[in-house]
């Protein structure tokens, strides 16, 4: 059978959404939905993302990818490997913020939440996602930054206008910004643009 066939009678019944040109199942976007409002509650909460939630998700976003085809599978495997080595990578460069504050200002469930959607997106609308979830994450940051008690400390230091010794760097406490609610945010965005084009 022809994809392109397969895909139009796919659409047509109902069980794909195209978004920006890349078909989403509807079983993705669903399952998408449900994790995003999870994880925005949990992180307003108790500023956790749940290992459950996020392995499922991602165990979930194969599954519908391979019964929807090998291509759909590899996309899915892509936008998994994308989105969860993107925050890789700042993971790994947080390790020397364990030593001084004892924690990672990325957090790991950060790092499973946008692998797992990347595997209920796939390759290119992960892509978009992480675009948006970067600049929603740049801004939280500068608005928890602007409401912090230590605002104005935090600025001198950053641009070296004033010296801080080591105890004094210790008691500032890093700005911990609650990306999950970043990554909710730019995969929302990624599909409401893209359902209006």
């Amino acid at each position: 059978m022809n994809p392109t066939a397969s895909h139009l009678s796919s659409t047509e019944m109902g069980q794909s959404s195209v978004i920006l040109g890349t078909p989403l199942p509807i079983a993705a976007l669903i399952t998408l939905a449900a994790v995003l409002i999870v994880v925005v509650y949990t992180e307003l909460t108790r500023r956790k993302i749940p290992n459950w939630l996020t392995g499922s998700a991602t165990g979930l976003g194969f599954l519908i990818a391979a019964f929807e085809g090998g291509q759909a599978l590899v996309s899915s495997i892509l936008g998994f490997l994308l989105g969860f080595g993107f925050f890789f990578v700042f993971w790994i460069c947080g390790k020397s913020s364990v030593k001084t504050h004892g924690r990672r200002p990325v957090s790991g469930g950060d790092m499973k939440l946008m692998g797992a959607a990347g595997a209920l997106l796939g390759f290119t609308l992960v892509q978009i996602a992480l675009v948006y979830m970067a600049v929603l994450g740049a801004l939280l940051a500068v608005g928890m930054l602007v409401w912090s008690p230590d605002a104005w400390t935090r600025v001198q230091i950053a641009l070296r206008i004033r010296k801080v010794g080591r105890e004094e760097a210790v008691k500032l406490q890093p700005l911990l910004v609650p990306y999950g609610l970043a990554i909710a945010g730019g995969c929302l965005l990624t599909l409401l643009v893209g359902v209006g084009r």
